[in-house]
């Protein structure tokens, strides 16, 4: 496969959390890999989940690949190589990797025009996607969701919200941000194939939460991974690519 790296100019106006403008202009860092030979069936483009890097899912791609498309995997902003000293990870939240994502989005089909675009989301990274697809569902063929963050608004609106994981900081804006969200109603307008995958010892995203995304989508499958744990590191990494490849068919 062949590889190409670029940087997305991209930029932020959401309002702070202190209720005052701000306006950040960061790069977001991409690579994306092409098969060789063959033109692509479309693009994939691969969300990384809460504190992690496009490194994380650096093993989807050679599963992904095989199945004819291109893949392009990223690093949101104030994250990795997309960290920078006006945007890090106190500054973003939900809603500024929602803008990153149509930011990646846009520069897609500008630039590669593909037949088909489909989003593949993981914990965070998988809301996220849900985030765009429900703005954007003409944009979007279709949809693969791992181990799904969608507990992550009852988590903030909890009273006790997590404010720091595997080493990351969480801002205040995280926080607000993330009371604002009300992701079954905020995800419901997308009507294209879903596929979610998600393991039932998940210890970190509670497995109905994806029960109930299955639901309120009109057209989803659910794959319960036994035992899997989030992320797939233990199990479930396997059977959860064996239903891409079928689900992308």
């Amino acid at each position: 496969m062949l590889l190409r790296k670029f940087r997305i100019p991209a930029s932020n106006s959401l309002t702070s959390w202190r209720g005052k403008p701000q306006v950040f202009h960061y790069q977001l860092s991409c690579e994306m890999y092409i098969p060789e030979n063959v033109k692509p069936k479309g693009i994939i483009i691969v969300s990384h989940g809460y504190s992690a890097t496009m490194e994380s899912t650096f093993r989807y791609v050679n599963p992904l690949i095989k199945t004819g498309y291109a893949i392009c995997l990223f690093d949101f902003g104030g994250y990795g190589s997309s960290r920078s000293r006006d945007f890090d990870e106190l500054d973003a939240s939900v809603l500024t990797e929602k803008v990153d994502l149509i930011t990646v989005i846009k520069d897609m089909e500008k630039n590669f025009h593909p037949k088909r675009l489909i989003l593949m989301g993981c914990s965070q990274g998988g809301l996220v996607s849900a985030l765009v697809a429900n703005d954007y569902p003409k944009l979007i063929d279709k949809m693969i969701l791992f181990y799904p963050g969608f507990s992550i608004p009852d988590n903030m609106k909890s009273g006790h919200p997590i404010l720091s994981y595997d080493g990351a900081r969480i801002g205040a804006r995280y926080v607000v941000d993330g009371q604002k969200l009300d992701p079954w109603k905020q995800i419901k307008n997308y009507h294209g194939p879903v596929l979610i995958c998600h393991g039932t010892a998940d210890y970190l995203v509670n497995f109905k939460y994806s029960q109930t995304a299955a639901k309120v989508y009109s057209n989803a499958k659910l794959v319960p991974i036994p035992h899997g744990d989030h992320c797939f590191y233990k199990h479930g990494f396997r059977q959860a690519m064996h239903e891409v490849d079928t689900f992308l068919k």
